[in-house]
């Protein structure tokens, strides 16, 4: 891979895609989506696909790598995915927190699912 481009989006078909194309970027990308996408109702979670690759990332280019980031009131967890192991099965990999967090709020992978990250996997928006 030649530049790293990082490309993100909240889910849901009404969020805009925000790319980052070099490394000054980076950091504001990720900011700019680990924000809730809606500030009028903190009950609602929220989550982010992240890619990086050497192309921005549109509707039907979708990598084979790529992360999910569940976030809701300033604690997030992340899921990584390999969709390039062997026999066609997918690798998956939960970033956990160095500290565990004493009672943290239920944080959902998906925020129109039901399925949340442990508790270990739970930690403030700012160590994710």
């Amino acid at each position: 891979m030649t530049g790293h481009i990082v490309t993100g989006h909240h889910n849901g078909a009404t969020f805009p895609y925000v790319v980052a194309t070099h490394p000054g970027q980076y950091g504001t990308l990720v900011r700019d989506l680990l924000r809730s996408p809606f500030p009028d109702y903190p009950q609602v979670h929220a989550s982010t696909f992240f890619y990086v690759t050497d192309h921005p990332i549109w509707n039907g280019q979708w990598p084979v790598r790529w992360m999910r980031v569940g976030f809701h009131h300033g604690f997030g967890g992340a899921l990584f995915v390999d969709e390039t192991g062997p026999d066609r099965h997918d690798w998956s990999w939960t970033a956990l927190a160095a500290e565990p967090v004493a009672n943290p709020p239920t944080v959902y992978f998906d925020q129109d699912g039901d399925v949340a990250f442990p508790a270990r996997a739970v930690m403030p928006i700012d160590q994710l």
